[in-house]
């Protein structure tokens, strides 16, 4: 059985340091907290005599993809909104067109994150 935890608690952190197969950012953030996500859970890891390179590093992203930058991240908003209080579209979720979604989501990759999540919020969908 394999235990990822999705938690950014520093008993999750350290659950995953010492037990688990991977750790999962959830779907706030940006990548400088992913980053330090990462680091905790590799320092971890370390000092519990793990290879820190042996674990999973995961990110869920919501993605919302359209020709219009807009219209995407319309489509997104009133849905996350209406799950998460206060959830931050414009920072957390990847939206636009195909170039815009894979840009955002490269700013996870270039931090260490090595599994993703990509939760696809389609047009039609809304609270």
């Amino acid at each position: 059985m394999l235990l990822i935890v999705a938690e950014v608690t520093s008993l999750a952190v350290n659950l995953t340091a010492t037990l688990a197969y991977g750790w999962v950012q959830p779907s706030g953030g940006n990548p400088d907290g992913a980053a330090r996500g990462c680091d905790y859970v590799r320092q971890g890891a370390a000092r519990a005599g793990r290879d820190p390179g042996s674990l999973e590093l995961g990110k869920i992203i919501y993605i919302s993809v359209d020709d219009s930058c807009f219209r995407a991240k319309n489509q997104t908003a009133p849905l996350l909104q209406s799950f998460y209080t206060g959830y931050n579209v414009d920072s957390w979720c990847a939206f636009g067109n195909p170039a815009e979604c894979a840009a955002f989501i490269q700013g996870f990759l270039d931090v260490g994150i090595t599994t993703l999540m990509l939760c696809l919020v389609p047009a039609d969908v809304g609270p």
